[in-house]
This record gives structure tokens, C-alpha cells and sequence, in this order.
């Protein structure tokens, strides 16, 4: 939903917010979220994006808490969460901006929060970005 840009806004929950603000690579999980894609009236669940790879460049410009009982609904659209934080639990919606996606999808297992890609994987990403390798 990212790279279709019917997702501005990725929900984490995290105990503290990033400080990471910048130019990222975006990963697609291998699962796919069934009952956000019925909730949301996506019937075309990605199929065509690749997913367990890296898909896109975009940037994080900005990082907002949510709470169940305030900014949660008002920005459903946005985020396309279903399932708000615990009361006690802590939310934060990554305002992703100037999302495209690559060329070519760079197959990559993922991990939690934002991870270095290195290797192979590093040099296919900055040649489809006109960047020197291992940049």
C-alpha cells in the first residue's frame, strides 16, 4: 500500500521513537495483511509487487505518536492500521514522503525496525540509484 501511495503514514510500536530522519529503502514483508486489505476495500493486495525484498526508496520526514483514543482514527487513512496501541502502549506513525519504487526488487530477509543492508544486496540497490557501490 506504500508504494501504491495509499499508505502515508507506517505505524511502529516502539518504546521510543526514531531519531532517523532521511532517504530509506523499503522492505515488504513475505505476509500479507488480510483483514486490513478487506477493511480498506484493497482488492489487489500487491500481488504484483514482489515481497521477503527490498522494493522502494522513500523518506521519513517526520515521526508523530498515536494514541488509541485521539490521532488513531482521525488518521486511519493514512496509516491503515486497524488494530490501535494498548492503552498503555506506545505507537508512532513514520511520515513517509517521495516513495517510488526500484527498478528492480533486491530479494532480502528482513528485520525488525530499520536495518543495514550491506553486501550484494547494497551494490544492487546503489547501482539502480546511480550511487557509487557501497554507498
Amino acid at each position: 500500500m506504500i508504494l501504491d501511495g495509499r499508505k502515508t503514514i507506517e505505524v511502529r510500536e516502539w518504546r521510543v521513537p526514531p531519531i532517523f530522519r532521511g532517504q530509506f529503502l523499503l522492505h515488504a514483508s513475505r505476509t500479507i495483511d488480510w483483514k486490513t486489505c478487506a477493511l480498506f476495500n484493497y482488492s489487489e493486495p500487491s500481488f504484483r509487487h514482489p515481497r521477503g525484498a527490498l522494493v522502494g526508496v522513500g523518506t521519513l520526514v517526520d515521526v508523530i505518536e498515536l494514541s488509541a483514543d485521539g490521532r488513531w482514527g482521525e488518521l486511519a487513512m493514512q496509516h491503515r492500521v486497524i488494530h490501535p496501541p494498548s492503552l498503555n502502549g506506545t505507537a508512532f506513525g513514520l511520515i513517509l514522503r517521495n516513495v517510488r519504487s526500484l527498478d528492480e526488487a533486491v530479494p532480502l530477509a528482513g528485520e525488525q525496525g530499520f536495518f543495514v543492508v550491506e553486501g550484494k544486496a547494497l551494490d544492487r540497490i546503489c547501482k539502480q540509484l546511480g550511487l557509487p557501490e557501497g554507498s
